[in-house]
């Protein structure tokens, strides 16, 4: 009745995809996929990390770094 068979196979077409790993300065790996025909330059080649919220390179050997972390000082805006 309705939904038809558990593991109907017939749902839509999926998309090729590519795995593209980004790693913090402190070692965690985040894995995204993007669609296989994107070009490279739409890639984005850092990302901010879910787990330590730092930038988030291609690179595992050379990860980006933070660049100095300075609070935001609103009575110092412009209004």
């Amino acid at each position: 009745m309705g939904a038809g068979p558990m593991g109907e196979q017939d749902r839509g077409y999926h998309a090729e995809r590519v795995q593209i790993s980004y790693w913090d300065e402190l070692g965690n790996e985040t894995v995204r996929h993007f669609a296989a025909n994107l070009p490279d330059d739409e890639i984005p080649l850092t990302i901010d990390s879910p787990q330590s919220g730092l930038p988030a390179g291609r690179d595992k050997n050379n990860p980006p770094s933070v660049a100095k972390l300075e609070p935001y000082k609103t009575h110092l805006s412009p209004t």
